[in-house]
């Protein structure tokens, strides 16, 4: 009774029906009266996870009045044959879900807060009709053909007259030497395989900015790196016809009978306490050090303008209309725009205190301190500007901080249901692996190093492992920070019977990126405050790393 209700406008003869008669009985009259007001009245609460009420209603009704980022199921009831309204309704299903509940209530769950597990959160489900599902996979289709003239693989062709343009709007464009250069620099570096395909160890150096490019290219790193990541993603696209395309799939993923194993509940129950932290450290300290780095770091990226124009060829004819060559490009200029300032207000002061954490009397001093022509590139582009001296006074309020941090333990706990992971999903073939030691059945690894780890802890010599869930965070003064793994080793061989892990593809602190250098700090000072002899943190980089660590 409390998730059925409803009214109708219109009875099973056909006659209007009114949901407010006082015809009816008492009772039915206030259930009619509840339902018509929850439906037509109070949407906001029938859409709220609150609420116990389920409810079918027409896609053509999500618009302001019933717009919610959390719908990500269509049913068509109808046969509809223009194909206008089917791109309309599944583009209103594809949207960006917002987490509803818990601190971060009202957070958009986007790339940026769920990395690799965004499209395992934000999936559209269609159930459809056959022509609906004729349509869907057409429109997939559509979106792989027009992937298909992008490049999957580094090649000559893939480079050679393709212009480059870095942050100072120079340009260069990519010689059939130059290309080549690239290419053999890239395959000595293993950036790609004898294939010509983009491995992770580019993808993971692009991530942490040590990637090496010949001379002629550094001051075109950024637009180097942006080239291969959409060629990286391209190649790694993969359009999913219908549910069976993928080879897991599950709702609502608990953990096994390992997770409740004696050895993996005692290492739980140390590291699952919850810490704060404490700083004491001079305004002055950090004013001088980040004024200093700004007017010395801070590069601004100018915005470039390519304007394109063009007017239809005349005595055009269907053969012309259909080969795409109706067009005539009549100019092609390339600007660099001066400003951006424009009617835009900006609270600066305000967005840098956000982003660096800091009070505003703080931020005010540091950007009255800065070169008159540092703070003039805030003209030049305000947001990169934001960001960019945001970044800067992270990397420094980092390097002050660490000495004067202290951690301590508090009351509270994380919980066991963090681990209970919502809309698994995955490819046996590509990133999931089926696993005996792991607290789950299965393991999703980011890349081919997590990959290459997970095997080798299902062969040696550990007893219990899980990958730390998303939700296992420790909060630094730089943002909170996820460890990778938890492992319980087997034999007494070992001076540390637990391990708190994270996987690198090097373990140069020069080839980290600086915030994720000194979070990982953060988290040692973090699991030292645990005050657990036997619980060891590092950083590794394979099987082998972790043994040599944990040796007597």
């Amino acid at each position: 009774e409390e998730i059925h209700k409803g009214y109708f406008s219109v009875d099973k003869n056909g006659k209007l029906v009114d949901s407010i008669s006082k015809t009816k009985s008492e009772k039915q009259d206030s259930t009619d009266i509840s339902a018509y007001d929850l439906i037509m009245k109070n949407k906001e609460r029938l859409l709220s996870f609150d609420e116990p009420t389920r409810f079918i209603f027409s896609h053509s009704a999500l618009r302001e009045g019933w717009d919610n980022p959390n719908v990500f199921q269509i049913c068509t009831l109808k046969h509809s044959q223009a194909e206008d309204n089917k791109r309309q309704e599944i583009g209103r299903g594809l949207r960006i879900s917002v987490k509803c509940r818990g601190e971060d209530k009202g957070t958009r769950m986007d790339v940026a807060t769920l990395e690799d597990d965004f499209f395992d959160v934000n999936t559209l489900t269609v159930i459809a009709s056959e022509s609906y599902d004729s349509f869907s996979k057409k429109l997939q289709k559509e979106t792989v053909e027009s992937l298909s003239d992008r490049p999957v693989i580094l090649t000559l062709e893939a480079l050679v007259d393709r212009v480059l343009t870095n942050e100072k709007g120079q340009q260069l464009t990519f010689t059939n030497q130059s290309a080549v250069d690239l290419i053999f620099q890239f395959r000595e570096q293993a950036y790609i395989d004898k294939d010509d395909k983009i491995t992770d160890k580019l993808v993971k150096a692009i991530e942490e900015d040590t990637v090496e490019l010949p001379t002629e290219l550094v001051p075109f790193k950024a637009s180097v790196c942006e080239l291969m990541q959409k060629i990286h993603t391209t190649a790694n696209f993969q359009a999913s016809a219908d549910g069976k395309a993928d080879n897991i799939d599950i709702s609502d993923f608990k953990p096994n009978a390992n997770f409740a194993k004696k050895e993996f509940q005692d290492l739980w129950n140390k590291i699952k306490i919850k810490t704060v932290y404490e700083v004491d450290f001079s305004d002055e300290e950090l004013i001088k050090n980040s004024v200093s780095k700004i007017d010395k770091k801070l590069s601004v990226k100018k915005v470039i303008v390519h304007i394109t124009e063009g007017e239809q060829k005349k005595n055009i004819d269907e053969s012309v209309l259909k080969s795409g060559d109706s067009m005539v490009k009549t100019k092609d200029i390339t600007e660099k725009a001066d400003s951006l300032l424009g009617a835009v207000k900006y609270d600066l002061i305000g967005e840098i205190a956000k982003e660096a954490r800091l009070n505003r009397k703080t931020v005010a001093a540091i950007l009255q301190k800065i070169r008159a022509d540092t703070f003039h590139q805030f003209k030049v582009n305000p947001e990169s500007f934001i960001k960019e001296v945001s970044k800067i006074i992270n990397d420094e309020k980092a390097t002050t901080l660490i000495n004067s941090i202290v951690y301590s333990k508090t009351d509270n706990t994380y919980e066991d249901k963090i681990f209970t992971v919502n809309n698994f999903k995955g490819s046996l073939n590509s990133n999931i692996l089926e696993v005996k030691k792991h607290v789950y059945d299965y393991l999703k690894t980011d890349s081919k190093i997590e990959r290459e780890f997970a095997k080798e802890l299902e062969i040696g010599e550990v007893l219990v492992y899980s990958k730390l869930p998303n939700d296992f965070k420790i909060p630094t003064p730089v943002g909170n920070y996820n460890p990778d793994w938890a492992i319980v080793f087997d034999t007494d061989k070992f001076k540390y019977v637990y391990f708190i892990a994270e996987t690198k593809g090097s373990m140069e602190s020069m080839q980290l990126r600086a915030i994720e250098e000194k979070r990982i700090d953060y988290a040692k000072k973090h699991f030292e405050a645990l005050g657990h002899a036997d619980i060891k943190y590092d950083v590794i980089t394979t099987y082998q790393d972790l043994r040599d660590k944990v040796m007597l």
